[in-house]
């Protein structure tokens, strides 16, 4: 509705019949530059370019038509979600239903997030899984600080350190599981209680909406590591939404 009025009340100024304000101004000179207008972007998302802007609200529609057409989706591109926190929730909750009658609450539900390895492609075939506690996946993630091997499965050093680890590289499908939380849901259940516990091995990576990391992190993201974890904190590797 916001790009729609914007666009009509820029035909109209443009033909003269209406007052071109600051704000359609702004306006212009974003679209003759090739950025997204700053109205557009209050109401939706940043993105890099015009051009990333309008292939992510295509491919956030059609998303969105898969789901309400073809039911709960196995593969779901999360920078796409304008609510991640509220999907991770949702999930828990699923989980919580379909165990109920093994005794579990929703606090004693966590999720766990892990590289799918060997590596899955998005659109490659999926392994089959329960539709709840396990057997979904998402996409569009990618790694800050650090780069990935994908025939180890595991954290590796970026081909340039020289700048904080380089620019974003994107993960595989990350598979979300739900687990028993130990201690009442202090597990990597979304990062609402912090982050779990370290383990050898596995870099407890959080997981942002964008690369400058405001707010709390949505959720943990286990990473495979052949050094320790610890490295990999005093880098400040994360994973992130969006890589600008």
């Amino acid at each position: 509705a916001t790009v729609a009025a914007d666009l009509a009340s820029l035909r109209a100024a443009v033909a003269g019949t209406a007052t071109l304000t600051p704000a359609l101004a702004n306006s212009l000179d974003a679209l003759a530059d090739g950025r997204t207008p700053p109205a557009w972007t209050k109401a939706s998302w940043e993105a890099p370019s015009l051009a990333a802007w309008a292939d992510g609200a295509a491919a956030r529609s059609a998303q969105l038509g898969r789901w309400l057409t073809g039911g709960r989706p196995r593969s779901v591109w999360l920078p796409g979600l304008a609510n991640p926190p509220g999907f991770f929730t949702a999930l828990k909750q699923e989980a919580a239903r379909a165990k109920a009658s093994e005794g579990w609450a929703l606090d004693d539900v966590a999720l766990s997030l892990t590289v799918a390895h060997p590596p899955l492609a998005e659109g490659a075939p999926l392994p089959e899984g329960p539709p709840t506690a396990g057997g979904l996946f998402i996409s569009g993630l990618w790694l800050d600080g650090a780069a990935w091997d994908g025939k180890a499965g595991c954290l590796a050093d970026p081909a340039d350190s020289r700048k904080g680890g380089g620019a974003p590289v994107p993960l595989p499908l990350v598979h979300v599981s739900a687990v028993q939380a130990s201690g009442g849901g202090s597990g990597g259940g979304g990062g609402a209680a912090g982050p779990s516990p370290p383990r050898p091995g596995v870099y407890g990576a959080p997981l942002y909406r964008a690369r400058r990391r405001e707010g709390t992190a949505l959720a943990e993201v286990s990473l495979k590591t052949e050094c320790d974890p610890v490295a990999w904190t005093l880098r400040g590797v994360a994973v992130v939404c969006n890589p600008v």
